[in-house]
């Protein structure tokens, strides 16, 4: 069962649908390209048979010959091209909520609605995004306040527009890629009608794009159009209905494809890490500070470090990865280390940030030689005790959108002040800001997926990091880069170790004395 997502979201918005279909099917979500954790298409404007194109690729490369097919809403025009390239793999198909717009629409839709997502270091484009996302539910489109219908629908609760702002802030200006694809794709009559596999089209009555089903052409008698009441319930039931009527001329799923590629999930189902490995040499196993994932370390050091493999993971209740019940310290530092070995990497150096120094050092304890050099950069060592409770931001959905502010505000005070909440003359960090917005907006995304990274917070302040430092052994390095929330950090630690140089043999990066 292959399925596809709405623009601009990611393959995580199938995942209600993927619980019900997992005992009966092998479900595969897809992210298109450009999308979740897909690259991009080299494509300067890549339109809907584009991405129909890629798609087919990927289905013949994972050994896929038939399957049945749901797209949601630009997915279902990526369902309808794929199904002019493999009409006899096909076995049937849903198009949910299948747009249908005027050429006034699209036009105006290309004009306004897909408005430019410029990054800014005060996070103004935050507090945009969730406004857009809150307002496209009461005034559809939100860019037409002119001539405007307001939706007969409930707004939705603040976790599905904070899920929709999550993905839309995860693409940053990406996110009028593929969906622009939409807009500017006209639908042929004829393209609906060289189908003859069994199509349903349908739509929830709380769907924007419901009122879209009056406007579909005459359609040949392999199609059938339903309208669903805003029951999620029955809705989701009679997906699985239609599906599960096609099961039994589909054929067993083919052996999974060994996973290649810089991105991987790696790892026993509920305890999956998720790992970036990049370029070739001795490995370098980069630990990004909590709250974060592994995007904004691996962007800062690639360029640094060109003769060595970065392997770079999220660690658990982080980023991608799954988070793990209760958080201790050794089942954490185990999954890591399991997702190592899984991802080929046997002996390599350790570069921890921030709090992942306490995982650092728990992995040189573990796996003695089989690591070099742990360097840390900022352990988190502090003359008073850090509380968990003030050093993790509640990220609870609010209505208004303020929990996304107070994410921001806080990582954008750790370029300010250590701990970020100490907001007093004694916590200011002495260097002026660099006022990075992409960078700040990189960590800010890792920490809005990291939904349960607060136990790992947690757990990480609770470990004496100064005693495990000074039992770590000769091959400990520590680091500060002057002027930065890890400089602040590391402070406490002259005493129980050097500060070093970056040895040119490891990591040649000359900015740091």
């Amino acid at each position: 069962m292959v399925l596809l997502h709405a623009c601009p979201k990611s393959s995580l918005e199938q995942a209600p649908l993927l619980d019900r279909l997992q005992d009966r099917f092998c479900a595969l979500a897809f992210d298109m390209p450009g999308h979740g954790e897909s690259d991009p298409l080299p494509l300067e404007q890549p339109e809907i048979p584009d991405f129909a194109d890629g798609l087919a690729k990927t289905l013949t490369t994972l050994g896929i010959e038939q399957f049945a097919l749901y797209g949601r809403h630009t997915g279902s025009l990526i369902a309808l091209e794929l199904a002019q390239r493999a009409p006899k793999q096909i076995v049937g198909a849903i198009y949910d909520g299948f747009p249908v717009f005027t050429e006034e629409e699209a036009n105006s839709f290309l004009d306004g609605y897909l408005a430019p997502l410029p990054l800014f270091w005060d996070g103004i484009h935050v507090t945009a995004v969730w406004a857009r996302v809150r307002e496209n539910y009461m005034l559809f489109p939100w860019h037409r306040l002119d001539n405007t219908v307001r939706p007969d629908i409930d707004l939705p609760p603040p976790t599905m527009l904070h899920e929709v702002a999550t993905d839309i802030l995860r693409l940053g200006d990406g996110w009028r890629v593929g969906y622009a694809s939409a807009f500017r794709y006209r639908l042929a009559p004829e393209a609906l009608a060289a189908v003859d596999h069994p199509v349903t089209i349908m739509a929830r009555r709380d769907d924007l794009l419901y009122p879209h089903l009056d406007r579909l052409p005459k359609l040949p008698s392999n199609y059938r159009i339903e309208p669903h009441s805003f029951d999620v319930g029955r809705w989701a039931t009679r997906i699985r209905e239609l599906v599960s009527g096609w099961a039994d001329t589909l054929p067993a799923a083919p052996p999974p494809v060994e996973p290649s590629g810089e991105v991987n999930m790696v790892g026993d189902v509920g305890r999956q890490v998720r790992v970036l490995s990049i370029g070739q040499g001795r490995p370098l196993v980069a630990l990004h500070d909590v709250p974060g994932w592994s995007n904004d370390l691996v962007a800062r050091i690639r360029t640094r470090v060109t003769d060595r493999r970065i392997v770079a993971a999220d660690l658990p209740g982080c980023g991608l990865s799954d988070a793990l019940p209760g958080s201790n310290l050794e089942e954490l530092t185990s999954v890591v280390s399991d997702a190592l070995i899984a991802a080929g990497v046997d002996k390599f150096d350790v570069y921890a940030e921030g709090l992942s120094a306490v995982v650092a050092l728990r992995l040189a304890r573990q796996l003695g030689s089989a690591v070099g050099f742990t360097i840390l950069n900022g352990p988190p060592i502090a003359s008073t005790a850090l509380s968990a409770s003030d050093y993790s931001v509640d990220r609870t959905p609010k209505w208004d959108g303020t929990h996304l502010m107070t994410l921001w505000m806080a990582l954008r005070d750790e370029e300010l002040y250590w701990p970020w909440f100490n907001r007093r003359r004694d916590g200011i960090i002495s260097r002026t800001p660099p006022r990075d917005a992409e960078a700040l907006h990189r960590r800010f995304v890792g920490a809005l997926l990291s939904q349960n990274d607060a136990s790992v917070i947690n757990e990480l302040l609770s470990v004496d990091v100064q005693n495990e430092i000074a039992e770590a052994g000769k091959q400990l390095e520590l680091l500060a880069e002057p002027g930065t929330r890890f400089s602040r950090a590391a402070s406490n630690a002259a005493n129980n170790a050097r500060a070093f140089h970056w040895p040119s043999r490891l990591l040649p990066w000359n900015s740091v004395p």
